[in-house]
């Protein structure tokens, strides 16, 4: 394989090191773990820890069945996903995010600009809460433990795109907002 093509199929594995990293950065917020986890009306004054949070970022579980076999199991506490799915596989009354690479523009084969998609998703019944809504609260976490953080990964830190963050109906009884970040990435590798 060319060092061309190389240094673009690089690229791919730098969205594997943002999405380690913002998950590191996102377990840190504790605020934001408990919005997203607790269905209350207060869940700001509700515990949190380190391994609750892990929890929280978990998606699934592998295991073992009767025969040998390696099976998944989905975490029911899981409220932070890296994929995109089907949001009518949701029928629980939850908050998440959903976070994932929507674009990329190459500018040549060494690097390009990434575009992150963070979709906040609250059912309608977990709204309101104490002290306001539960998506505006969230997304000013997300946007604070995000925006303008490096990443350790290309030539410029991870930063909200500069257009409107807009409202969205995800399903019937889920409502949120969709935030574009973007980083700047090159195919080299890490560039600290």
């Amino acid at each position: 394989m060319g060092d061309t093509s190389y240094r673009a199929l690089k690229i791919f594995d730098e969205f594997e090191k943002i999405e380690q990293r913002i998950g590191r950065l996102l377990l840190k917020d504790f605020d934001l773990m408990r919005l997203l986890y607790y269905t209350d009306n207060d869940p700001l004054s509700m515990p949190m820890n380190e391994e609750l949070a892990d929890l929280i970022l978990t998606e699934s579980f592998s295991t073992y069945d009767d025969e040998g076999r390696l099976q998944y199991r989905k975490n029911p506490d899981n409220r932070i996903s890296f994929e995109v799915w089907d949001s009518d596989a949701i029928t629980d009354s939850i908050s998440f995010l959903r976070i994932f690479p929507i674009q990329y523009n190459p500018d040549n084969v060494y690097m390009g600009t990434m575009f992150i998609q963070v979709d906040i998703v609250v059912h309608e019944v977990l709204s309101k809460m104490q002290g306001g809504r539960r998506r505006n609260k969230i997304a000013k976490q997300v946007i604070n433990t995000l925006n303008n953080k490096d990443m350790g990964v290309g030539i410029s830190p991870l930063a909200i795109v500069d257009r409107p963050i807009t409202l969205v109906q995800f399903k019937n009884n889920y409502w949120g907002y969709s935030i574009m970040f973007q980083i700047n990435i090159s195919g080299g590798g890490l560039i600290c």
